[in-house]
């Protein structure tokens, strides 16, 4: 396996899989010069119907240093994920499953 892999790039993934979905296009765009610079500025556009919670996991997700991305527990908390934000919360045993494999 590459030394350099851990899950901070799967978070990474989730980020730009959740952005996709959202925007139906990628948050970085040009070619792999121009991606890499945005990638690490931070620098995409969003959609302002957004709710903030969903922003807020996406960015967090998105962060360039891969040590200040949020966490798989930290995610598993997250407000967008557990639907507290909107008054209800959901118990689903293959979200969780997920998380505990990985975190």
């Amino acid at each position: 396996g590459n030394s350099h892999y851990n899950y901070n790039v799967d978070i990474w993934a989730m980020g730009v899989t959740l952005y996709y979905l959202l925007h139906n296009c990628l948050p970085f765009a040009g070619d792999m010069t121009e991606v890499l610079n945005a990638f690490e500025v931070g620098v995409y556009l969003v959609r302002m119907d957004i709710s903030k919670f969903c922003l807020d996991l996406m960015s967090k997700c998105l962060q360039y240093e891969s040590n200040l991305r949020i966490s798989f527990e930290d995610m598993k908390i997250h407000p967008f994920i557990t639907g507290k934000i909107y008054g209800w919360e959901f118990e689903n045993p293959h979200i969780n499953s997920i998380f505990d494999q990985n975190g």
